[in-house]
């Protein structure tokens, strides 16, 4: 019985993230490690986006060689070769899509938006302030779009999300980078920030 691929859960991510990249590198070079040098993440950051996208596309899209004269490699699956095209489609189809769409006034934050799939209500638009690194999780620090400084005396409101080092590698996040905060009301906690001192 042949597998049914999941392109839908597989490709649903950001253009942001470097997962596909990963993946197009290593049926390019033969080796997840060169394959992370050339995205430019961990090699394990490189094998958590091989390892999730195998999980959501159902079906093993590398198939890894270990020891031997060679040394080992990786080499992609019919699957993981079915994948990219079905990826290369789509960034045309989209851009097809967006360049009919860019003339048109305040269309871009919306359709950034749309990409989206998910059934979490608490969805804020925001601004990567900066990441605080603290072993291998990262703290990373927003401010919703169109808010002041964070911490400036108008109160602006600013949020902190705390995820893994390989995760905050594989979706490039830097400062100023624009971002949908999805929130879980169990895991959310608010507090109250403290005044800025008067000038």
């Amino acid at each position: 019985m042949p597998v049914s691929l999941s392109f839908t859960d597989a490709l649903g991510h950001a253009l942001t993230d470097k997962r596909i990249d990963i993946l197009r590198q290593i049926g390019a070079c033969g080796s997840i490690s060169q394959a992370a040098r050339a995205v430019g993440v961990s090699y394990k950051a490189a094998w958590q986006a091989v390892d999730t996208l195998t999980n959501l596309a159902g079906t093993p899209l590398v198939a890894r060689a270990v020891g031997g004269a060679g040394g080992g490699g990786a080499q992609l699956t019919e699957a993981g070769h079915q994948l990219l095209a079905a990826a290369d489609a789509m960034a045309q189809a989209r851009g097809a899509v967006l360049a009919r769409w860019q003339a048109t006034p305040h269309a871009g934050p919306a359709l950034a938006r749309l990409a989206v799939r998910t059934s979490m209500r608490n969805q804020l638009p925001c601004v990567v302030d900066r990441l605080a690194v603290q072993g291998q999780i990262v703290c990373v620090h927003l401010r919703l779009e169109g808010d002041g400084a964070v911490g400036d005396a108008a109160g602006a409101v600013a949020l902190a999300a705390r995820i893994t080092r390989e995760s905050a590698e594989l979706l490039g996040l830097q400062p100023g980078l624009a971002v949908l905060a999805l929130c879980k009301a169990t895991a959310v906690r608010v507090e109250r920030g403290g005044r800025a001192a008067p000038a």
